[in-house]
Formats: structure tokens, sequence, C-alpha cells
């Protein structure tokens, strides 16, 4: 049997329902398998960008 597996990456800071509607989407329509990988702080790359409002471990646990 073949699976498809999906990939949705971001530093989700904030999480609100259009993030858990995009997560719950994608597992239901798109592909058998959802991978959500998590940016840890997208400043270290481009320091022009915001720092994230809730730490890494808060955004783990909740995405958990």
């Amino acid at each position: 049997m073949l699976f498809k597996r999906g990939l949705i990456a971001g530093s989700f800071d904030i999480i609100h329902a259009g993030y858990i509607r995009m997560f719950k989407d994608a597992k239901d329509n798109v592909c058998d398998k959802l991978i959500v990988a998590l940016q840890g702080d997208p400043t270290i790359d481009r320091p022009f960008k915001c720092k994230p409002v809730q730490s890494l471990e808060e955004r783990i646990e909740i995405l958990s």
C-alpha cells in the first residue's frame, strides 16, 4: 500500500484556528501522514523578522 506523506513547516508562533484548520485539512484530504516541522527562531536566518512571542518549548507543547 502506498502512503501519501505531507509536510508543513513554519515557526507557528501564536497558534490560531487557521493553523489548526490547515493541519486538519492536510491530514484529512491530502495525505495519510502529516509531518509538522517547527522552526525554532526565524530571526536567526532573517534578522529583519520579529522574534517569536511564544517560546520554542511552548510551541512544541501546543503542536503536540
